[in-house]
């Protein structure tokens, strides 16, 4: 297994290769398992959602926030074929909770469903459900709200643009309206 600190540069090694990795919390060995066909980009976006406290898993961007990211390392646990990956994240996911280990993973990974590396795909539709129920009632802070709204000033939105959203309203008010 090799391990692999900040900073995010030092992981270019590992660019383009396909790997289960683990994120571990060295304070209290709470751990988040993932996989990706491009290990160095997705640590660097851990590491630049985690930064800018923006990332969606709650637990870990809290114990982030409260520590040092000195505190977390990065691990690789096992590198596969894009068509082993899936199903190794499931393995190792399970293999950690039953070694008695807490994990900050939202729900458990899908050994038959990936969409590593094709295109046009998404995950299935009970997934993403799994996913948007963890989210759900999440509030964001006054802080973060802030910064969107800063991000957004001086835009210009196009007419087709300004189109759909006044269409999605229209929808969602309709149905409100038809609900009651």
């Amino acid at each position: 297994m090799k391990k692999r600190g900040r900073p995010a540069g030092s992981w270019k090694w590992l660019q383009k290769q396909v790997a289960v990795y683990r994120i571990v919390n060295k304070l209290n060995n709470k751990r988040y398992i993932g996989a990706s066909i491009n290990v160095g980009s997705r640590w660097s976006t851990h590491v630049a959602l985690l930064k800018y406290n923006t990332h969606k898993v709650h637990d870990l961007q809290n114990d982030y926030n409260n520590q040092k990211p000195d505190d977390f390392t990065y691990e690789i646990v096992e590198f596969c074929s894009k068509e082993d990956l899936a199903g190794r994240e499931y393995f190792h996911y399970h293999k950690d909770l039953q070694d008695g280990y807490e994990l900050y993973n939202p729900i458990e990974p899908d050994p038959n469903y990936h969409t590593f590396g094709v295109k046009g795909l998404s995950k299935p539709k009970s997934h993403r459900d799994a996913v948007s129920k963890t989210l759900t009632g999440v509030q964001k802070t006054e802080e973060h709200k802030k910064k969107i709204g800063e991000a957004h000033k001086g835009k210009t939105l196009s007419e087709e643009h300004k189109r759909k959203l006044s269409d999605a309203r229209k929808k969602f008010w309709s149905n409100k309206r038809l609900q009651k």
